[in-house]
């Protein structure tokens, strides 16, 4: 049957009568379901729970070891899940009064699906496409292909953070996590992971004892040793978040990103902007935080953020549009 949400179709579902048992258990149990799966959303950027990229709430000695520990946990969470919507269907099924052949015929009308953890989607802008072709063991491939999503998701935050878009002392430990709100709880404006002033709204400036400076214009560009070079402040966000281990797990996230010439630089100008494109897009609505303007080579590029854009796009239309001009 197709869903439907008009109000005189919703109007005629039949609601069966819950006594105060019911209720307490039905609102218990689909609020640990929605608390798992929030669970999953602080690791997503596009989520208004974002806190931290996966990579950095995991723990583990490489990032293989951190991206194992969270698909591990990704399959709890989707155990747990299954576990706990059986228990409200055994519920509703007695609610409504449907015997054991009608029970059948609808659970094997709707298909077990996996949790889906947003980001973590491998797709060919995370990496070289070849790496995983030498590999025998299928295990062994879905892994890597695993790490090298969460190696790009990671990287997103730390040029997130170079623009002041997120706040780098959640991962430093600065700023504490944000607690669980309720369920329906307003949403945020922004999510929790974001640099925000005392009024909730994004920052500008860097706060007083921000550990990174960034650009008020929303400006970048690939030039190395430019003061606004871009993959010099990302590197300058890592060794922030891993202090006197940052030169190890720098060369691990490179070898993951490029495994032919392990160049973060290189990944930054030929693959991010694919990466953040296809994360915040969806269906035909295309809508990136982060542009990149390169020449057709994509030697050289500028970076600047959608609000940087406009701005210049607005100032170039006023200068064309004077009297002078």
């Amino acid at each position: 049957m197709a869903q439907s949400f008009e109000v005189g179709v919703i109007q005629r579902t039949p609601i069966p009568s819950l006594n105060s048992t019911d209720r307490s258990t039905l609102a218990r149990l689909a609020h640990q379901i929605w608390a798992l799966k929030r669970s999953l959303d602080t690791q997503t950027e596009t989520s208004h729970a974002f806190i931290l990229p996966a990579l950095l709430s995991a723990e583990g000695d490489t990032f293989d070891a951190r991206a194992s520990v969270f698909t591990e946990q990704v399959g709890k969470i989707d155990s747990e899940i299954a576990a706990i919507q059986a228990q409200i269907d055994v519920r509703c099924f007695d609610l409504y009064g449907i015997d054991e052949a009608d029970q059948r015929a609808i659970a094997q009308g709707f298909a077990v699906g996996t949790v889906e953890f947003g980001d973590t989607e491998a797709d060919e802008t995370v990496g070289d496409a070849d790496a995983d072709k030498d590999g025998d063991n299928d295990s062994g491939g879905n892994a890597n292909t695993v790490t090298l999503a969460l190696a790009a998701d990671l990287s997103s935050w730390l040029t997130g953070v170079a623009f002041g878009r997120f706040d780098v002392r959640l991962a430093t430990g600065e700023c504490p996590l944000p607690g669980v709100p309720e369920p329906f709880a307003p949403l945020p404006v922004c999510s929790p992971a974001m640099l925000a002033g005392d009024d909730g709204l994004p920052l500008t400036i860097p706060p007083a004892g921000y550990p990174i400076e960034f650009p008020e214009n929303g400006l970048f560009v690939d030039d190395p040793g430019h003061a606004r070079d871009l993959t010099t402040t990302v590197r300058a966000v890592f060794d922030e978040v891993f202090k006197e281990n940052a030169d190890a797990w720098w060369n691990d996230l490179e070898a993951r990103l490029d495994p032919k010439n392990h160049d973060m630089r290189a990944w930054l100008a030929a693959s991010f902007f694919e990466h953040h494109l296809k994360r915040h897009s969806k269906s035909r609505r295309k809508a990136p935080i982060i542009w990149q303007l390169a020449v057709p080579s994509g030697r050289y590029s500028i970076w600047l953020t959608r609000t940087a854009l406009v701005a210049t796009a607005s100032s170039r239309s006023r200068m064309m549009w004077s009297p002078q001009n």
